[in-house]
């Protein structure tokens, strides 16, 4: 009897640490060309969340160039759930040798999603010579 509560209490000890340690970053992302006639979503939208990216959908993304030459961005997102779901995004600008314009400098922008919305997320480019982005999403913390 003593061996089984001390079988049982090692097994609940173990279930819980592993559920503490369990990490919840996706790691999933996906890069957007921003310039020419094609802006398809490549590989590059990032959920820093595993529920996140089972919540929320990148429907599409568009971009038009500015008589200035800045990048207006234009992603499509759907909230998956039935609950309003808070969410912060951010728009990563990137030069056309791969570099990130203005990296941590950006702020992160918040926008509530109710049950099921469609809704676009606007980005404008910090520099003209931006030819491509990405987008982050977060949970509100």
């Amino acid at each position: 009897m003593k061996k089984l509560a001390l079988l049982l209490s090692a097994v609940s000890l173990l279930l819980i640490s592993a559920a503490c340690q369990t990490s919840k970053t996706a790691g999933m992302s996906a890069r957007i060309n921003a310039v020419g006639g094609n802006d398809q979503i490549a590989a590059r939208v990032r959920y820093d969340d595993t529920r996140m990216a089972g919540s929320l959908q990148v429907l599409g993304a568009i971009t038009r160039q500015n008589p200035d030459g800045f990048i207006l961005a234009q992603v499509e997102v759907q909230n998956l759930t039935k609950r309003n779901y808070p969410i912060q995004y951010l728009f990563a600008w990137f030069d056309q040798n791969g570099m990130e314009i203005y990296p941590g400098k950006r702020p992160w922008q918040q926008k509530v999603l109710f049950g099921g919305e469609i809704a676009n997320l606007q980005g404008v480019s910090p520099y003209p010579e931006a030819v491509e982005f990405k987008i982050h999403f977060r949970n509100l913390p």
